[in-house]
């Protein structure tokens, strides 16, 4: 699977939350955060800065799939987005001295 690297739409120039309402034939990216959890072996997912816009599947496609239409159906009452930022991701380390931030 080929993996997409285009962060367009969720990243707002406002502050604060707005609500966008998308007219028929619009095209749209979202990113979407991705991990699988251990215990039962689904991934899950969510797309930043959109309130409710989580879900999970037994393989990546089904994931992206349920989230697509997660999304339409929140389109379908104006989507709520809240302009957010990709940073980074960091490790924390937890040892005998507590917590630090690893690099």
């Amino acid at each position: 699977m080929k993996a997409d690297n285009k962060h367009q739409g969720s990243v707002g120039a406002l502050a604060g939350r707005h609500r966008r309402g998308y007219s028929q034939g619009m095209e749209r990216s979202f990113p979407i955060v991705i991990e699988r959890c251990t215990v039962t072996g689904l991934y899950v997912g969510h797309v930043p800065g959109i309130d409710g816009a989580h879900s999970q599947g037994a393989t990546v496609e089904e994931l992206v799939d349920n989230l697509r239409e997660t999304l339409e159906l929140l389109a379908e009452d104006g989507l709520e987005e809240e302009p957010v930022e990709f940073v980074g991701i960091r490790t924390v380390t937890l040892d005998d001295h507590g917590l630090r931030a690893g690099s």
